[in-house]
């Protein structure tokens, strides 16, 4: 590679009606394409970036987001189901429990057979939980739930008012 004195000894040479200031600045501007030259070849070997504008996700960290969302969905939906079940009865179970109870006191109260109404079964209810309510307030007279979970396994809780107006939770 020629310096920058060489390229103006041998500009002038082979143009004597040159001056020498004219190939100095020839020189400089075949200097400066070099430099220029070498900073694009500097960029070229250098890897891509991404423009701002175009940042993203790939289709792989997509795709892996969307089975651990389905793997979650499979494990959360299912416990959710039995959780609002669960509330259902446990709707179910209060209200019973309530009514008996009601019954139990005033059987007490009366001392005996009662003017005694209750209240209906809530009404909200989904198919699989069935309450059903006592004919009439009076001793050995049942509030039962019966409760089918998904499973199969059939559930009935019994709330039975006793001749003293106690009142016997069970389960079967």
């Amino acid at each position: 590679m020629l310096s920058r004195k060489g390229v103006v000894r041998q500009h002038c040479r082979s143009n004597p009606e040159e001056t020498e200031l004219q190939a100095f600045a020839m020189a400089t501007s075949f200097r400066s394409r070099l430099l220029a030259q070498r900073a694009l070849m500097h960029r070229l070997r250098q890897p891509q970036r991404r423009n701002p504008l175009q940042a993203g996700f790939t289709l792989i960290e997509l795709l892996i987001v969307i089975v651990i969302i389905g793997i979650l969905s499979a494990i959360a939906i299912p416990n959710f189901v039995n959780q609002r079940d669960r509330a259902y009865v446990s709707s179910a179970r209060t209200w019973a429990s309530a009514e008996a109870r009601k019954c139990g006191s005033s059987l007490v109260a009366t001392g005996g057979a009662a003017d005694f109404s209750a209240a209906a079964a809530p009404a909200d209810l989904p198919t699989n939980v069935v309450a059903t309510a006592a004919d009439s307030c009076a001793a050995t007279k049942a509030w039962t739930i019966n409760f089918t979970p998904s499973n199969g396994n059939a559930v009935t809780y019994t709330y039975t008012v006793g001749a003293a107006g106690d009142v016997t939770a069970t389960q079967s």
